[in-house]
């Protein structure tokens, strides 16, 4: 009996050590019965975005603002990105025609700070000290008061806005319907996570308060060697940070391990903004030192170096992966980075002027590049004239270097020398290949007389403008001959000019 019970338990160890004997050999495979095509293969993974940025491309520029462009936000989806700017608009772009779809304003609103954009909602922050809302069609929602300066606004994937205000980090859940929560003090900066999980907020000291958005409860501080931290942007995995102040360095966190590093080039300036490409490879920060650096995260070091001329002050990546978008002094700039490095070495160097028409061009860079040297130079001094000089001493040579011409526009834009302006937008054009229609031309008329005529009346309230060169300015606008409407409200505003008694 002991024999039989033996056998059997040694027959049953068999059976079960021996499928992990032999780990080698192939199981075999059910093979599938007509009608039966077996199971489903699985999905491919998803294709990860190749951000690739073209060593020689040249930004498309787009002058829609009359002033500054602080603050750029792409909504998630990518379907649309807005720009807010110092003139007081919020401007919303259609990113596949690069071109305007809605402009927003609101009675009162003041100079704008900061925009954030969701797929179904735009919320800018402005000196009225409060956030206005609008639906992405155009429609007004209703104002958040704050009751203190704003310096940054964003929206959470879930839908949450957060306000970083002098009054403290302001929360709202639900935008539409529910009051704010104050859950810190006075703060610079704001971000939210893109798995909308943690939530983080600089402050003057170069600290970072980081949160969690389900509780608001508290999670970590970082710290950093910079103050002034006036931008965040989470990593698309939201495991990186990286921050920009007062200071020559942007500050990248990795938050599991615990890490930072500091991203720096030689010459560099103050950092205005950061954002981080969509592939997690890189992260891009402006300043107004007239670059867009491309920072390589792997490495720290600097893979691409772009030029914005006038500098910049916002910058926003495409969710997409198609492009990335700067703001400067009343520009909106567009740069490619799903295109192949047409250098060798596959590193993004400076690039130079090319002829339009050919791709080919022999024109001397240290000329170029001495004379917009010398024209920064000579706008960092204030002399406008001596900076137009540095340029159109080149010009002559090189009528239609594009580099030349557009820097030239900025400077004639700075200067309020818009006829000079108009002029230069033309020469643009043309040697883009590309001549303005009629209507373009008309366009552009009434948005340099839209200028001057805005610039008149902040003349007009001042006390130290005299009364003619108020009447100089507008009489500029009219020799532009502006649109019937628009040269009607000029008119109608000179003759309240010359009514008044100079001062």
């Amino acid at each position: 009996m002991r024999g039989i019970i033996t056998l059997v338990l040694v027959v049953a160890l068999t059976a079960i050590v021996a499928p992990g004997c032999n780990r080698g050999a192939r199981r075999p495979q059910p093979q599938p019965q007509p009608g039966n095509p077996g199971p489903k293969a699985a999905d491919p993974p998803p294709k990860r975005l190749d951000i690739a940025i073209d060593t020689q491309q040249k930004a498309e520029v787009k002058l829609e603002h009359l002033s500054w462009v602080v603050s750029l936000s792409w909504a998630p989806g990518g379907k649309y990105f807005a720009s807010g700017s110092w003139d007081g608009k919020v401007l919303l772009w259609d990113p596949k025609m690069h071109s305007v779809t809605h402009r927003l304003e609101w009675r009162g609103m003041g100079k704008v700070m900061a925009v954030a954009a969701s797929d179904d909602l735009v919320a800018a922050a402005c000196t009225a000290l409060d956030v206005r809302l609008w639906r992405t069609d155009g429609t007004t929602v209703h104002q958040l008061p704050v009751r203190s300066a704003i310096n940054s606004v964003a929206f959470s994937p879930q839908g949450m806005l957060a306000a970083a205000a002098e009054g403290g980090l302001h929360v709202w859940p639900d935008p539409i319907r529910g009051g704010p929560k104050v859950t810190a003090g006075a703060c610079l900066s704001v971000a939210f996570s893109p798995d909308g999980s943690r939530l983080a907020c600089g402050f003057r000291d170069g600290g970072i308060l980081i949160q969690k958005t389900e509780d608001a409860s508290f999670e970590r501080k970082l710290q950093g060697d910079v103050n002034l931290l006036k931008s965040l942007a989470f990593s698309p995995d939201s495991n990186m940070l990286a921050a920009s102040g007062n200071g020559p360095a942007v500050l990248l966190f990795t938050l599991e391990p615990p890490s930072r590093r500091e991203l720096k080039d030689r010459g560099m300036g103050w950092i205005d903004a950061v954002a981080f490409t969509p592939d997690g490879k890189y992260v891009v920060s402006v300043a107004r030192d007239h670059h867009v650096r491309f920072w390589d995260v792997s490495t720290g070091g600097l893979a691409a170096n772009l030029t914005h001329l006038g500098g910049a002050m916002a910058v926003a990546a495409d969710p997409m992966g198609k492009c990335v978008v700067s703001g400067g002094p009343r520009d909106v700039q567009f740069w490619q980075v799903n295109c192949p490095p047409k250098s060798k070495t596959g590193v993004v160097v400076n690039s130079k002027i090319r002829d339009p028409k050919t791709g080919e061009g022999d024109e001397d860079p240290e000329t170029i590049e001495g004379a917009l040297g010398l024209a920064r130079k000579r706008i960092d001094e204030g002399d406008g004239d001596g900076a137009m000089r540095a340029l159109d001493d080149v010009l002559v040579k090189y009528p239609r270097n594009l580099e030349l011409l557009r820097y030239r526009l900025f400077v004639c834009e700075r200067r309020l020398a818009l006829r000079d302006a108009y002029d230069t937008a033309l020469a643009i054009a043309a040697a883009e290949g590309d001549p303005l229609s009629d209507r373009e031309r008309a366009g552009l008329v009434d948005k340099y007389c839209e200028m001057y005529l805005e610039e008149a009346r902040r003349a007009a309230d001042s006390l130290y403008t005299k009364k003619a060169d108020v009447l100089a300015m507008l009489d500029a606008a009219l020799s532009l001959k502006p649109g019937t409407e628009l040269e009607r409200r000029i008119q109608e505003f000179r003759g309240k000019v010359e009514a008044r008694r100079d001062r």
